[in-house]
C-alpha cells in the first residue's frame, strides 16, 4: 500500500511541475519572449528602437461610427498611438480612460490616438459613447487590418513614428497615462 502511495505522490508531483512549467512558458511567451516589462506595460527601459530597425505600419483605410473614413498614411508627420481592442476584452476597455487622458495631454503635439475595433457596430458604438472617448474610433469588422498588424490578442498597441514606422508594439494593456510612457512619446514627437 505505501508503494502505491508513493508512486502516486511521485505522478502528482511531476504533473504539479510540468504545470508550473506550462504556466511559466505561456507567461514568458505573453510578453514576447522579453522578460518582465515596464510598469506602464511598454519596454521602455531601452528607449525606442534605432530607426533601421523600425518596420513600416501597414496602411489601412476604416471607417469610424459615422462613416467618416480614416487612413493611416494620412497621419505621417505624427506620433500615432494605434490600439486594437474589443468589447468584450475587459483590459481592452479598461485601459480607454488612459488612452483618452493620454490623447488630451497630447491634444497640442503631432500626435493622435486610433482604436481599432474588431466588433459589430452597435455594441462599440454603446461603448465607446459610454466611455465619452474623444479619439477616432474605427471598425476592422472583418479582422484583415488586424491580421495585417498579425494581433493576436487584445489589447494589442503599437506606436509609429512620424515616418510611418512601428516603433513599439505592446501585447496586452497599457498604462497610457504613465509619466514614463509621457516621456517616450515626447521625445518621438521630437525626434
Amino acid at each position: 500500500m505505501k508503494e502505491n502511495q508513493k508512486k502516486r505522490m511521485n505522478k502528482n508531483t511531476i504533473l504539479f511541475a510540468v504545470i508550473l512549467l506550462c504556466l511559466a512558458a505561456l507567461i514568458y511567451l505573453s510578453l514576447g519572449g522579453q522578460g518582465m516589462p515596464h510598469p506602464s506595460g511598454l519596454p521602455l527601459d531601452a528607449g525606442a528602437r534605432p530607426a533601421a530597425e523600425r518596420a513600416a505600419a501597414p496602411d489601412f483605410t476604416l471607417a469610424d461610427l459615422e462613416g467618416k473614413k480614416l487612413t493611416l498614411s494620412e497621419l505621417r508627420g505624427k506620433v500615432v498611438v494605434l490600439n486594437f481592442w474589443t468589447t468584450t476584452c475587459g483590459p481592452c476597455v479598461a485601459e480607454m480612460p488612459s488612452l483618452d487622458r493620454l490623447y488630451a495631454t497630447f491634444s497640442e503635439q503631432p500626435f493622435k490616438v486610433v482604436a481599432v475595433t474588431l466588433d459589430a457596430g452597435r455594441r462599440a458604438e454603446r461603448t465607446v459613447n459610454r466611455l465619452e472617448l474623444n479619439f477616432p474610433v474605427v471598425f476592422d469588422h472583418s479582422g484583415r487590418v488586424a491580421d495585417r498588424y498579425q494581433v493576436r490578442g487584445t489589447p494589442t498597441s503599437f506606436i509609429i513614428d512620424k515616418q510611418g514606422m512601428v516603433v513599439e508594439r505592446a501585447n496586452g494593456p497599457v498604462a497610457w497615462d504613465e509619466p514614463a510612457v509621457a516621456r517616450y512619446l515626447m521625445d518621438l514627437i521630437h525626434e
